[in-house]
């Protein structure tokens, strides 16, 4: 599947386009440092002088050096846009729907920043401790979405143990190399298969 281009359904005031620009800014010139000169070697001073922003207007967007990275737009929408999916839908097809569906939703400009943040945060052994943390709330908020979906407790074994096989799968993909849409779609083929190895 090709990858998400610009959403034209989703205007945004002359404010929100700024503050937009300016996230995006300083996520880009970050991300840039964090290649050229190493994630432990770069400062917040030096991301906020490379986005021509202040150091007090990068706090206002991202608490601490590694939230620019750990930020994650895409669980955002996905989280949204799985709530929304039909009961009468598998959990698996709600699932992988909900996961086009948020990359349907990212303009060309979010796309790339996105594959970018992935590449460095699965490369970053400094990172891996928040990872997990990020991981582990994101099986909380796929549980509270299928529940919500459900009429069920987000709690309950099933909601669980579903909501930690397909971050499981994405942890997998994350490791593995580039996350794609085409490598989602395996993951998903192959939880339904029932985990067939043989």
């Amino acid at each position: 599947m090709a990858d998400p281009g610009p959403d034209s359904d989703r205007p945004l005031g002359r404010r929100e386009t700024k503050k937009l620009h300016t996230r995006q800014t300083i996520r880009r010139e970050a991300f840039r440092l964090f290649d050229e000169q190493g994630y432990a070697s770069t400062t917040i001073e030096q991301i906020a002088a490379a986005a021509q922003v202040s150091v007090s207007t990068y706090f206002r967007y991202f608490p601490a050096k590694e939230s620019v990275l750990l930020a994650d737009d895409l669980s955002t929408v996905l989280l949204a846009t799985l709530s929304a999916q039909p009961p009468q839908m598998t959990a698996l097809a709600a699932f992988r729907t909900a996961v086009h569906e948020a990359y349907d939703h990212m303009t060309a400009d979010e796309w790339e920043l996105e594959k970018i943040r992935q590449r460095l945060i699965y490369s970053l052994p400094e990172l891996q401790g928040a990872l997990r943390d990020e991981y582990h709330s994101l099986v909380g908020g796929i549980s509270e979405a299928m529940a919500q979906r459900l009429t069920r407790g987000s709690h309950e074994l099933e909601i669980r143990v579903f909501s930690g096989a397909v971050v499981g799968a994405i942890m997998a993909l994350g490791n593995r190399g580039p996350f794609s849409l085409d490598n989602v779609d395996a993951a998903m083929d192959f939880l339904e298969s029932g985990l067939g190895l043989g």
